[in-house]
């Protein structure tokens, strides 16, 4: 068996578990050539864009016959499949609230499929980094307009938001809400991301708001969703 045959062999037993938690449907997977999308120090680099392909990179000198690295490919694969799964449902939005979303079910469904693998942005930030991210969130978390190359990849010395800043983020935020529900990764594939950045309990009513000399009973029921503050 040649070695894209045996990646994508590895995807499809991957895809085969992750179809009995979310619904992948008939995922397309390519194997490709391109370093540059390959994440370094990891080896495996993954992107879809859609609910019919995932497209799997890793690097040519990977020893793909040594277990601990065909973990990060299942990894790798089982974050891609959520992306598909969610692009049949909610997307992935347009605002970079949204996109930390995204991202951090992805990965915390990864770690749902293979919890002995520990990526370096599912570690907690360093206080100054979270600090720095946290104010310049605070300003453009809405926003359309974004750099995906400066938060979620590359990161900028100059602003003070450390490489793969916005998988960090992603993953902390979607751990609250998972921890909070006591729900995992493949419960929410469908979940709206305001529903996640909420700072409620999930499926817990809002609480009822009350004036002077009326009952809480005959009160309207007013969502009280904030968002959370990284």
């Amino acid at each position: 068996m040649d070695r894209n045959a045996a990646i994508l062999e590895i995807a499809e037993e991957v895809r085969a578990s992750a179809s009995k938690l979310i619904p992948v449907g008939e995922v397309r997977f390519t194997v490709n050539r391109r370093p540059k999308t390959v994440v370094p120090f990891i080896g495996v680099g993954g992107s879809c864009f859609s609910t019919e392909v995932v497209s799997l990179d890793v690097d040519p000198t990977l020893d793909i016959t040594d277990e601990k690295k065909r973990r990060l490919i299942r990894y790798t694969v089982a974050h891609e499949l959520h992306h598909a799964a969610r692009w049949r449902s909610v997307g992935c939005g347009r605002s970079l609230r949204e996109a930390l979303v995204f991202e951090g079910l992805a990965d915390h469904f990864a770690r749902q499929m293979e919890p002995s693998v520990v990526m370096p942005w599912t570690r907690p930030m360093g206080p100054f980094a979270r600090s720095m991210c946290r104010l310049q969130l605070s300003v453009i978390s809405r926003a359309r307009l974004f750099s995906r190359r400066v938060w979620f990849y590359r990161g900028s010395a100059v602003r003070g938001i450390p490489r793969w800043a916005g998988y960090s983020l992603g993953y902390e935020i979607v751990g609250r809400y998972l921890d909070k529900g006591g729900l995992k990764a493949s419960d929410c594939h469908g979940t709206p991301a305001a529903l996640v950045l909420e700072k409620r309990k999930p499926n817990q009513p809002p609480e009822p708001t009350t004036t002077a000399g009326t009952s809480a009973a005959a009160q309207p029921r007013v969502p009280a969703a904030v968002v959370a503050h990284l």
